[in-house]
């Protein structure tokens, strides 16, 4: 009863007629609006054991694809099994199964409850912004962790500001930052409500000034390039894997050691970059300034940790300037050609081997005639093989006899880390070679697996079979279907489409297997086995007849709109329903 009258008291402004202060301090703040034409619309958000959770956001009619939630422009073109609803009656909107608070994604959590709320009262609906005004202000946002958590039960104003702070701090890791502009707002911000200041902002405005105050490198030079690859927007963090495809990273790594001194120069480097540290667990996200973005690449680039690991790089820790020091002085010593020889490959524990993704781009580039010792190496380990694969496969400078006698090797050695990827990059250089090999592995295809489907080497195969027009190796994989029990059944059935313009006899047997079990009541029951773990076929279902796993699947191929049921909200009539969409697509598909 208490909390109810403070929050009363809260409130009270809102209605009584005084609202226009909080409407004056999102201006200042800059709140954006949407277009007076903009949609209210519901974005699912995520699901927890009381049910499904949406946030609410604004679609203009010129941008139909997006849609504004508090600060941030969300996609929501992706077909999903939870579409945006459209809000016709926003006088009436339940806000029972509203979240509030921004989704994981963000690298600091805002109120977009409270936002939305502000948007909603500008654009003329009072008694609904109300009732959304009240639920914010219940809420915490932002990771319990940061330094930029938003504590709820608190005056409307003094909730804006430090949702609109984090805002301000999210925009620095968007692509093409203007540091200029959010350091105003984050100093406006402080001028406004001086309990903001505090040690991270401090050091935000500190590194934004840098920024803001760092000249421009000349066109052409190393310092340009590594301009370019401290704002080429790259999320790091333990969580996130190497991003090998990053054009800035990728033009800095092929400059090889010839950029390492001038990156150890900017090692004490303090401005900003709009680079993310992505969070989880205790560890929330932060935008990382340039020592710490240098930091992470010499550390990869050297495939070795020096005197810093992935949790400390997490926590903001970089290794110590005499430790950088110390390695270039030996790598240095060694030569480019030697250290990328002898350093691309290390070895770990339990016969691993650890690949310095930059390395051997450096290889890549400059030694080539390394590959295949690399790759003869891995054969032998338990290490994957797919990125060295990749480079060999099409590399102009190892003759093609060569490759082939690699890959023919990774295949026949049956390892699960390196055969159907080298099966891949057989078939890419020697179809009719590795379309022999297809047919025969398929054919010897055992009934199930060892461990979990979804992982299954032998269950992969398939993905090579819908790149195949040969109908010998359809016919062997229809008899497979037929030998296989039931999880290998459907994890093969899952990676399997017919090509482009395929033969029609190659489309007969794959809409065959459609007919063979699209009444096929069979259930498979998760809990009945562990190799029914991971994200495999059928997935997220945790029970699943076969008939229904089917008409997902060829649904799926046709393109129907209908989704599937959900899988929390599933009964016998909707997959009736579902099952007899598909049905009716496929004839059509058919005639």
């Amino acid at each position: 009863m208490i909390k109810f009258f403070l929050m009363l008291l809260v409130c009270l402004p809102l209605f009584g007629g005084e609202h226009e202060k909080l409407l004056i301090f999102a201006k200042k703040w800059e709140l954006p609006q949407p277009h007076p034409d903009s949609k209210l619309v519901k974005i699912w958000s995520y699901y927890n054991s009381t049910g499904d959770y949406y946030s609410l956001g604004f679609v203009e009619p010129a941008t139909p694809k997006k849609a504004l939630v508090g600060f941030e422009w969300r996609d929501i073109s992706v077909k999903t099994s939870h579409p945006p609803i459209i809000v016709d009656d926003i006088a009436k909107l339940d806000l029972k199964f509203v979240s509030v608070s921004s989704p994981f994604g963000s690298p600091n959590g805002t109120n977009d409850g409270l936002l939305t709320a502000i948007q909603l009262l500008r654009k003329g609906h009072p008694e609904v912004a109300g009732r959304l005004l009240e639920k914010s202000l219940q809420s915490d946002s932002g990771h319990r962790r940061s330094s930029l958590l938003i504590k709820g039960n608190q005056a409307p104003e003094l909730m804006l500001a430090p949702s609109c702070l984090a805002a301000a701090s999210n925009a620095i890791t968007r692509p093409k930052p203007d540091f200029a502009v959010i350091k105003r707002r984050i100093e406006t911000l402080i001028a406004d409500q001086p309990a903001l200041k505090s040690k991270t902002t401090d050091w935000l405005l500190s590194a934004l000034t840098a920024s803001v105050n760092h000249p421009p490198s000349k066109p052409g030079t190393l310092e340009a390039l590594i301009d370019d690859y401290l704002m080429s927007g790259m999320t790091e963090g333990g969580l996130v894997g190497r991003q090998s495809d990053n054009p800035a990273r990728k033009a800095l790594v092929t400059k090889g050691f010839e950029a390492i001194p001038a990156l150890i120069e900017q090692l004490d480097d303090k401005r900003m970059t709009n680079h993310l540290m992505q969070g989880f667990n205790n560890f929330s996200s932060y935008p990382m300034t340039a020592d710490l973005v240098i930091n992470v690449y010499l550390q990869s680039f050297a495939n070795d940790e020096m005197d810093s690991n992935w949790l400390e790089r997490q926590k903001g820790y970089k290794s110590k300037k005499e430790a950088v020091e110390a390695w270039w002085a030996k790598a240095s010593a060694m030569g480019e050609k030697e250290y990328v020889r002898r350093m691309t490959l290390t070895k770990t524990e339990k016969n691993k081997r650890s690949t310095g993704s930059e390395l051997l781009q450096v290889a890549n580039d400059r030694y080539p005639e390394f590959l295949p010792e690399f790759y003869t190496e891995l054969l032998g380990s338990k290490q994957y093989s797919h990125e060295i694969a990749s480079l060999l496969a099409h590399h102009p400078k190892i003759p093609l006899k060569t490759r082939k006698e690699l890959f023919l090797k990774g295949v026949e050695g049956g390892q699960d880390e390196h055969r159907n990827a080298a099966l891949r990059e057989l078939l890419k250089i020697d179809r009719p070679a590795g379309e022999a090999l297809l047919l025969e592995l398929i054919k010897k295809g055992p009934k199930t697996t060892q461990g979990e489907y979804w992982t299954d080497q032998n269950a992969g195969l398939t993905r090579f079979v819908s790149e195949s027009a040969d109908l010998e190796i359809w016919q062997a994989t229809d008899a497979y279907l037929k030998r296989a029990l039931l999880g290998m059944r459907m994890e093969l059935i899952s990676n399997l489409r017919p090509p482009k313009e395929a033969p029609r006899e190659v489309l007969e047997i794959f809409l065959g297997i459609f007919d063979r079990y699209a009444d096929d009541q069979t259930l498979r029951k998760n809990s009945s086995s562990k190799k029914f773990g991971g994200p495999g076929a059928g997935f997220p279902y945790d029970n699943l007849e076969l008939r229904n796993f089917i008409h997902i699947h060829y649904g799926g191929w046709l393109q129907i709109e209908l989704r599937p049921p959900d899988r929390r909200k599933q009964s016998p009539h909707k997959w009736e329903a579902f099952r007899k969409e598909v049905f009716n697509t496929m004839n059509a598909y058919r005639r």
